[in-house]
């Protein structure tokens, strides 16, 4: 039978996988991402979890661990890596947060 996921694969956006990258986390699956981009995937931003019907029965089996950490936009993620800082020109006590999404930040820039 046909796996859904290799063992080594993960869901995560785009700003999870830089945010990874940044961190060092990406090697052992420490993806994390925004309670904004996680809406995406499924996310309950009223909850703060992902719904009991991804978490339960067959699917929930096929996503365990394969789902991104959720934090708060704004909220530390970690610690940028030595190599990263300096790849990148970051000063090295750089902290990675969460963000949010283009859509989220320009309505809040709407003032609307």
């Amino acid at each position: 039978a046909e796996a859904p996921l290799e063992a080594h694969e993960v869901l995560a956006h785009q700003a999870d996988f830089v945010a990874a990258q940044l961190c060092g986390t990406a090697e052992g699956g420490g993806f994390r991402s925004d309670w904004h981009n996680a809406l995406k995937l499924g996310y309950d931003v009223r909850e703060l979890r992902y719904p009991a019907w991804m978490e339960e029965g067959p699917l929930g089996k096929v996503l365990e661990g394969r789902l991104p950490h959720v934090v708060m936009p704004g909220e530390t993620m970690g610690a940028i890596t030595a190599a990263a800082a300096a790849r990148w020109g970051l000063p090295a006590d750089c902290a990675v947060v969460g963000g949010t999404t283009d859509s989220i930040a320009a309505f809040l820039a709407s003032g609307a």
